[in-house]
């Protein structure tokens, strides 16, 4: 049918040309683009894919620069961590060299000037080892802290033994070897080992020392007589000043700033184990150190003292102690007061284990302790159970138990602390906490003001990175309150600053609807750890989390005394152990950056499957869609003249 109206022919051509035009159009898009998807319209479903892929590629993109960000700031602390080390192998040639009995006073002065200037560079790197802003191997202490740390004798103006009287006029007072008794006199001279001997033998044969004053005019050194005293199996060693209640030591025993080595005991059977046994509360330990001792026993055993119910002050002890309990590092229980003391050795036992008191019913000041401590309940890196007060102390060691372990106190039972902290870390099942294991308060109102904790805590039931249980009464009596003021903790992921409120009804529990608002807001949660984010996932296996800080540095008061060794080679240890721990995080940062790249690599290949274009089969569809537009365009123009043959026919 020939049409004026009408023009099939053009329509249809037209048609065509608007198909091969977008078939041009998107060959070109796809061409220049690189994509063969550009738009949802092009495949919903791949488009959806493709662009989730970019999403991740990115998200990796970033997880690979967390990566090298967290390498730079592992080699970072690892660096200042190998230059603290060279510094610390110095301290110990130092060391070395002040043994040699060839240097004078002035030598060893010039040997201490050295030591003095290794540990302040020492103390410089360890406090200003930054990344980013981030203290990597210090803490932000606060100003009360550090007035602990003074107060607790680590600098060189307290803390340790002091010599008040010369040696000379020691040597001319009356001597206990060879007496057998104390009558005719009040002060009596502890220059030999043969003098300290025979003073264990008159107590613990039931002499009276109470008014009596024994001054030490020379260091001692124990080993070859516990040897000797010591049978085949290891089992014997030093017999304890005062070895029963009724027999207590019950005068005043002054070292004057003299030290007492090899102190060894094996007595798994025997209580009361020590230096000293059983002190009673007429009793006075001054100016005394008790240095590479070895002690073991059953109950009350202590570095220096089994059991104190007397008062102890300026004194120290090195070296290991272990027990049943109570067991500490430098008394096993103590009863009376406990003044600017410090032990460095590791402690383990059953129950009750302290670093420095493994049960303490009197007060503590001025103290701290730096070993590791172990038992099974109530652990703390200060004291292990404490009914008394501790007031400007602190602990750097880590602690590990089974139930109520702290960090400084596993267990207090109604009892304030006072300008306090620990670093350590602190591991065990339940009731665990970084500075109290477990806090009662209970019929007495109980204050933790100026507290801090530092290290990483890690446990199963009731744990907080301050406070694991705070334990208030439920059977109907009247509670105390629990305040607490200006206190500072580590954050850590799922672990809260306070396990929870706790009570005891056939069973310890958790009460969820006890409010501890007011305790919460008393503490300031500070970031010890950091979490490195190094893939693209919110779970826990997209992270790592690192600790590089160190519990403490190194203080070298006395480079020519023995103990001096044991502080050298523990803060080497640590180092030691703390670049290793880093050395493992930066491989396992080098693999997560190389299994990164791997994911990476594969998502983009993917993508590229689904998303980019075949540009020899675009330009083949290109060419195509030029060809077809080019022929239709002509064909336009013959079937636009179809209407003018109707012309014609007119």
């Amino acid at each position: 049918m020939v049409s004026i109206n009408t023009n099939l022919s053009s329509l249809l051509v037209q048609k065509n040309l608007n198909n091969s035009t977008n078939a041009l159009n998107q060959a070109i898009e796809r061409m220049t683009t690189g994509y063969k998807i550009n738009h949802a319209s092009d495949n919903a479903a791949n488009y959806s894919i493709a662009e989730n892929m970019s999403s991740q590629i990115s998200s990796y993109e970033v997880a690979a620069d967390n990566i090298s960000m967290g390498l730079d700031m592992v080699n970072t602390a690892q660096d200042s961590i190998a230059l603290m080390q060279s510094r610390t192998e110095r301290l110990m040639d130092l060391w070395t060299q002040a043994q040699n009995g060839t240097y004078g006073e002035q030598s060893i002065k010039a040997v201490q000037q050295e030591a003095n200037a290794l540990v302040q560079e020492i103390d410089r790197l360890y406090n200003n080892t930054e990344y980013n802003g981030i203290k990597l191997l210090g803490y932000d202490m606060p100003a009360w802290a550090e007035e602990v740390r003074a107060a607790a004798g680590v600098n060189e103006s307290g803390g340790t033994p002091r010599h008040h009287i010369e040696d000379s006029e020691v040597e001319a007072m009356t001597h206990v070897a060879g007496l057998s008794n104390f009558k005719g006199g009040t002060t009596f001279a502890i220059t030999t080992v043969e003098d300290l001997a025979n003073l264990a033998t008159l107590v613990n044969s039931g002499k009276d020392t109470t008014g009596k004053t024994f001054v030490m005019g020379a260091d001692l050194d124990l080993s070859a007589w516990c040897a000797e005293h010591t049978d085949s199996n290891g089992v014997g060693g030093w017999n304890a000043i005062g070895q029963s209640a009724s027999t207590q030591f019950k005068g005043t025993f002054d070292g004057n700033g003299h030290v007492i080595s090899g102190l060894y005991i094996n007595k798994e059977s025997s209580d009361y184990q020590g230096l000293f046994g059983y002190t009673s509360s007429t009793s006075t330990i001054k100016n005394v150190g008790v240095e590479e001792c070895d002690v073991t026993g059953r109950t009350y055993v202590g570095g220096l003292v089994g059991q104190s119910d007397g008062s102890i002050e300026s004194c120290y002890s090195t070296g290991n102690v272990s027990g049943d309990g109570p067991v500490g590092g430098l008394v096993g229980e103590s009863n009376g007061t406990i003044d600017s003391c410090y032990s460095t050795g590791d402690v383990s036992g059953n129950y009750n284990v302290g670093g420095l008191v493994g049960q303490s019913g009197g007060s503590i000041e001025s103290c701290y302790s730096t070993g590791n401590v172990s038992g099974d309940g109530s652990v703390g890196g200060l004291v292990g159970l404490s009914y008394g007060s501790s007031i400007d102390s602190y602990s750097t060691g880590d602690v590990s138990g089974n139930y109520n372990v702290g960090g400084l106190v596993g267990w207090s039972d109604c009892c304030s602390i006072e300008s306090c902290y620990s670093t350590g870390d602190v591991s065990g099942e339940g009731r665990i906490g970084g500075l109290v294991g477990e806090i009662l308060f209970y019929l007495e109102d109980v204050e933790l003001t100026n507290v801090a904790s530092y290290g990483n805590v890690n446990g199963n039931s009731i744990v907080g990175t301050l406070i694991g249980s705070a334990y208030y009464n439920d059977c109907g009596d009247e509670d105390g309150t629990l305040t607490i003021t200006n206190a500072i903790s580590s954050t850590q992921n799922g672990v809260g600053l306070i396990g929870g409120a706790t009570y005891w009804s056939d069973d310890l529990h958790v009460d969820p609807d006890y409010d501890m608002s007011d305790w919460l807001s008393e503490i300031t949660g500070i970031q010890t750890q950091t979490t490195l984010q190094v893939g693209i996932n919110g779970n826990n296996s997209s992270r790592i989390t690192t600790n590089t800080h160190l519990s403490d540095t190194i203080r070298v008061n006395n480079i020519g005394a023995k103990s001096a060794y044991d502080e050298i080679q523990g803060f080497l240890d640590k180092l030691s152990a703390r670049a290793t721990e880093l050395g493992a995080m930066s491989n396992r940062l080098q693999s997560a950056a190389e299994s990164t790249v791997v994911a990476m690599e594969n998502l983009v290949s993917s993508r590229s499957t689904i998303k980019d274009a075949d540009i020899a089969k675009e330009s083949s569809s290109y060419i195509r869609a030029q060809i077809l537009q080019q022929a239709s365009a002509t064909l336009l123009a013959t079937a636009n003249q179809s209407p003018s043959i109707a012309l014609q026919l007119l």
